[in-house]
């Protein structure tokens, strides 16, 4: 099993997991509830970073933006783009 199996297997699952959940349906009610990246895609990048060995989620982050964007559909749009919607500056 190569990484990208890997790592799109376990959004896959999370992905899954969260929407059969009810009580994860509406858990924001914060105003920042309407995110770019889904509680799947945050887990996945976080439980990915000790497999890819990084030191870092803005590592993790770039490594997955350049070799692993079609796994992740946040991505897709492209970490930069999404950095610069926000407002969030360059990491």
């Amino acid at each position: 099993m190569s990484l990208r199996d890997i790592l799109l297997s376990l959004y896959v699952y999370i992905d899954d997991f969260c929407k059969r959940r009810l009580e994860f349906a509406k858990w924001r009610t914060s105003n920042n509830d309407q995110l770019f990246f889904t509680d799947a895609e945050v887990l996945t990048i976080a439980l990915m970073q000790p497999v890819f060995a990084l030191d870092t989620l803005a590592q993790i982050v770039r490594l997955i933006e350049q070799e692993y964007t079609d796994c992740l559909p946040a991505l897709k749009r492209g970490w930069k783009a999404i950095m610069k919607d926000r407002n969030w500056g360059a990491w």
